[in-house]
């Protein structure tokens, strides 16, 4: 099995009556996640995402196109054995506790009964005291934890989670980012939505962004920040001619002197690697290169303006 979930050509339409025009949720969505990565899965409210997990958990039926889910057709019960999934809004029995909830987990994947495994992992998650404390005295941010403890309480080998982070503080967060990192660590592949970007940075080791049921641009997040450069400062010492500069695609702002700095604005790799070899043959030494990126947020935000543009250029 060279991926865990293969999707090719998705789309559905939802019909919502006679008289209403039919709602293209996704139009011919291609989507792979391989063994042991965390894909991040990007979109603007109702670009398609949650019907995209209801399509690969077999809860909804595709209008066209097929995939494959760790070898077996989308929402096929043996797959789905494996499966762990955390909904965006997580619910379960108000009277029910923590415990209870792992318990009717694992009743539901067919695996024995653990408490003290069970316990560790609500610990792990920081909500320890979950075990004993009914779901209608928790916070949002504890019912989160309860359900990522049971999206994995069965060691499934393909996590598929709609905004984990929803609800958390920032210590709940670093606790859940942990748990997530342990489950790459042990060869799991998870499938990733979140609005909080910080995160799935730190997370992601590819991204695919959906706009509008299409996805848009799939990279490596390194990929991504890569070209994300807004400026890199050059500081040195040495006397430089004013010609250094000549001729670059992009003339630097240089502060003159000795020692001096210079800024290249939104430069290539090739561009920063010609002026430092300027900086070099004129005599001039090096004392710090720096870069200021992007972050992840500020990219998914440049892709999704390029995409309404793109579509904007179609329909005129």
């Amino acid at each position: 099995m060279t991926t865990v979930l293969s999707i090719q050509g998705l789309e559905k339409v939802y019909k919502t009556s006679l008289f209403k025009k039919p709602v293209h949720a996704l139009r011919g969505l291609d989507l792979e996640v391989e063994p042991g990565e965390t894909y991040g899965f990007l979109g603007l409210n109702g670009a398609g995402k949650t019907t995209t997990f209801k399509l690969i958990l077999g809860l909804l039926r595709p209008t066209r196109g097929q995939g494959e889910l760790l070898g077996r057709p989308l929402g096929h019960r043996e797959s789905l054995r494996h499966v762990g999934f955390l909904p965006e809004l997580p619910a379960y029995y108000p009277h029910l506790s923590g415990a209870e909830v792992l318990s009717l987990a694992r009743d539901l994947a067919g695996i024995g009964q653990d408490r003290r495994q069970d316990e560790a992992l609500l610990e792990r998650l920081g909500i320890g005291f979950a075990m004993n404390r009914p779901v209608r005295r928790m916070s949002k941010g504890q019912v989160q934890r309860v359900g990522l403890a049971q999206s994995i309480v069965h060691d499934p080998e393909f996590l598929i989670l709609d905004e984990p982070m929803s609800g958390l503080d920032p210590l709940a967060r670093a606790l859940v980012k942990d748990c997530l990192r342990e489950q790459k660590s042990a060869g799991k592949a998870v499938l990733l939505s979140t609005h909080v970007l910080a995160d799935l940075e730190a997370l992601a080791d590819r991204v695919g962004m959906l706009q509008n049921g299409r996805m848009l641009r799939t990279a490596r997040t390194a990929e991504l920040l890569a070209d994300s450069v807004r400026e890199v400062r050059i500081e040195g010492w040495g006397a430089l001619p004013e010609s250094a500069w000549v001729g670059l695609p992009a003339e630097p702002q240089w502060s003159g002197g000795d020692p001096w700095s210079l800024v290249l604005r939104a430069p290539s790799p090739d561009i920063v690697d010609a002026c430092l070899r300027r900086i070099i043959d004129a005599g001039g030494r090096i004392g710090n290169v720096e870069s200021v990126r992007d972050d992840l947020e500020s990219a998914f935000v440049r892709a999704m303006e390029g995409g309404e543009e793109e579509g904007l250029a179609c329909a005129s």
